[in-house]
């Protein structure tokens, strides 16, 4: 054999006699068997035909004892010193069938046969013996042609007894050497005979091979079923030169390594041998000529048996992933199908390219990895990863259900205007960016696009909140663009107030908008500070004078209203800005339409002065509503000012009381700064 060929541990055989005592018996056994295999052993121990001519080489029979788990073969020799013709001594071999499996090489066998002398040597067949190393023997080259025509008939005839004629020395090391190169399961039933003149076969035990003897010319007429090796017309075909090849030269090839691995998962026998061995080209042959691989896809696609057989799959699909390129769609599909049997270190390998081929030939192939955690997935994850952004979107643009997945993947997606143009309509696209948490990235690029018929889809889906943020972070904003985006925005007046009351730094532009959208008394206020006071005052930029004097004037609004828990600070932030304004008559007509409804009324003479309203209106709603008197003298610095303002509360008994409260308060408080106005306050009393 080969020095390729590994030699297994050596095992333990057992061993029977049979020879001739008042009848052919059982002489010897090591081993216990059923009486049904002992039977058979019996029956094929005996000589192979009535008349058979043996010479001192004898033949040699093998077949499986199924129920007592063992394969048997015997050596027959002729026993011409009994006195009886036709007598014969076999010697028995019984080699379970686990180390069966695990045997390399059978010729080894061959060395093992004793041929007793008389019935007294009996007794040495009683024990089991050492199956020895090292003993190898190659099939001799002078037996190849008649290998290749018993080769070819076994295995393109899979159903058939396959007779032969030859009785060369060589004959039965040649058929040890066919027999050795099956994988497990086939060499456990595959059963021959080299030497007959007549047909051993029985009911449900059919010889596979059986050798007929030269001298026997008309032994043919005696197997009427049969399948004369020689006989057969034999095609050229590579399969049957390399099962040659492989009996001369074991494993040289890897053939016999290959049917050890693969032939065991197959269900099936000789059937499939022929087959096995042309996978094993197309798969070997596949990195000098990687068309091989479509073939390899073919052959297990016509064969039902090969394409059930796992490991007749992960072959083919570990030849396919290193042959990306030569695939047809067939061969695709099947590589595609069968992932999880490529090897780690291809699939780690050649992932990345299938990944991109996947990609530019149908992205929706992925779809199904959505849900399935294999290894389609990760080449999924990696191809998102890994893919230029071109490519990336133009192939979500064919599979948008993958987006969500790839914005988790690549959440810098959503800030590209690339991406944003292939699906600044898409309601998926616009999902998936607000599932991934990346709304406040994706909004300042399609604010940038001044598209605003992407408006609709981003309030829905990103929600106010997320696009008064992303406005807030967006200075360059187009005002016309802004306000369209805040109209949006500002329909969940819970969330416009969260988001007032938590943001910092929102610009005053951004709070103006949100003004223009929403009547002053909208934003509810039940716990806290006033979201709007909080906003304003960590407010950042800046607005026109004219649109702060707007802003003070809604504040103060909303302050003469029900709706802010913070009625005297607004009332400070706004009340010296808007009666200024009003004073100079540069308060904008807007801002007073809005404030008058709110302002006490007056005889008509002295309707015209808006300032004198202004501070009647304030005074009424410190006095009717007992605001704090620590914050009345700070509502304005300016002595004139406020000594009208106290001038106004004077005038009824409840404003002197009133005034009464801040003058304590005052007192109490001990602060300088407000000094003027308590001196105003006393002189005014």
């Amino acid at each position: 054999m080969a020095n390729e060929v590994n030699v297994s541990p050596c095992p333990l055989v057992h061993q029977a006699l049979h020879g001739y005592s008042d009848g052919h018996q059982l002489l010897a056994l090591s081993v216990k068997l059923s009486p049904r295999d002992r039977k058979t052993l019996l029956v094929l121990s005996d000589i192979s035909a009535p008349g058979s001519v043996l010479d001192d080489r004898g033949y040699i029979t093998g077949y499986p004892l199924a129920e007592s788990g063992f394969f048997a073969i015997g050596r027959t020799w002729p026993a011409l010193e009994m006195s009886r013709p036709g007598c014969v001594w076999t010697h028995t071999i019984l080699v379970d069938f686990n180390d069966l499996a695990t045997m390399d090489s059978l010729s080894s066998l061959l060395s093992l046969f004793q041929r007793p002398n008389d019935l007294k040597d009996s007794e040495s067949y009683s024990l089991p013996v050492k199956v020895p190393s090292g003993t190898h023997v190659k099939m001799p080259n002078c037996a190849k042609d008649w290998a290749r025509s018993v080769v070819a008939a076994l295995y393109t005839r899979p159903k058939d007894l396959i007779v032969s004629k030859g009785r060369d020395r060589e004959i039965d090391e040649a058929v040890f050497a066919i027999w050795s190169q099956q994988w497990p399961r086939l060499r456990r039933n595959f059963r021959f005979c080299t030497l007959t003149s007549a047909d051993r076969s029985t009911d449900g035990a059919i010889f596979d091979l059986q050798v007929l003897a030269e001298s026997k010319t008309n032994a043919r007429s005696r197997f009427n079923t049969a399948v004369d090796a020689e006989a057969l017309k034999i095609d050229a075909e590579s399969w049957l030169t390399e099962v040659v090849d492989d009996l001369l030269c074991p494993d040289e090839s890897g053939l016999r390594s290959f049917l050890r691995k693969v032939g065991p998962d197959v269900t099936g026998g000789r059937e499939v041998f022929s087959s096995l061995c042309l996978l094993h080209q197309y798969t070997q042959n596949s990195p000098n000529s990687p068309g091989s691989v479509n073939s390899a896809v073919a052959l297990l696609q016509a064969s039902p048996l090969l394409k059930a057989a796992k490991s007749a799959r992960t072959v083919t699909a570990s030849a396919a992933i290193i042959n990306l390129e030569a695939l047809d769609a067939s061969s695709f599909d099947f590589l595609w199908e069968n992932l999880k049997l490529v090897g780690h270190d291809s699939f780690e390998a050649f992932s990345p390219k299938l990944g991109r081929i996947v990609w530019n030939r149908d992205p929706q192939r992925f779809i199904p990895c959505l849900v399935e955690n294999g290894p389609e997935k990760l080449i999924l994850e990696q191809t998102l990863d890994t893919l230029e952004l071109r490519d990336l979107v133009k192939g979500l643009d064919a599979a948008p259900q993958l987006l969500k997945l790839a914005l988790a993947r690549r959440p810098k997606l959503a800030a590209e205007h690339l991406f944003w143009f292939h699906f600044d309509h898409s309601r998926l696209a616009f999902e998936a960016v607000a599932e991934a948490g990346l709304q406040v990235v994706a909004i300042p690029i399609l604010l940038e696009s001044s598209r605003s018929d992407s408006i609709d889809n981003a309030s829905q889906c990103f929600g106010g909140r997320a696009i008064l943020e992303a406005l807030s972070s967006a200075p360059k904003t187009d005002r016309a663009m802004q306000q369209a985006w805040v109209k949006t925005a500002v329909t969940d007046v819970y969330d416009v107030a969260q988001f007032l009351a938590s943001a910092t730094e929102i610009p005053q532009k951004v709070l103006l908008s949100i003004a223009l959208e929403l009547d002053p008394d909208a934003l509810p206020n039940q716990h806290g500070k006033d979201p709007w006071l909080v906003a304003w005052h960590q407010s950042s930029g800046t607005i026109s004078e004219s649109e702060k004097l707007y802003m003070y004037a809604y504040f103060m609004y909303r302050s003469l209203g029900h709706s802010s828990r913070s009625v005297p600070e607004l009332i400070q932030l706004s009340f010296e800005a808007v009666h200024d304004a009003a004073a100079r008559s540069n308060l904008p007509e807007r801002s007073w339409h809005m404030l008058e409804s709110r302002l006490p009324s007056t005889i008509f003479w002295f309707g015209w002065d808006r300032c004198k309203r202004i501070r009647e209106g304030i005074a009424d709603i410190f006095v009717e509503r007992e605001l704090s008197p620590a914050l009345f003298p700070r509502l304005t610095s300016d002595g004139v000012l406020f000594r009208q303002l106290v001038v106004s509360l004077a005038q009824s008994k409840r404003g002197r009381t009133y005034l009464n409260r801040v003058r304590q308060s005052i007192t109490n408080e001990n602060d300088g700064s407000i000094s003027m106005q308590s001196q105003i306050i006393n002189e005014v009393l």
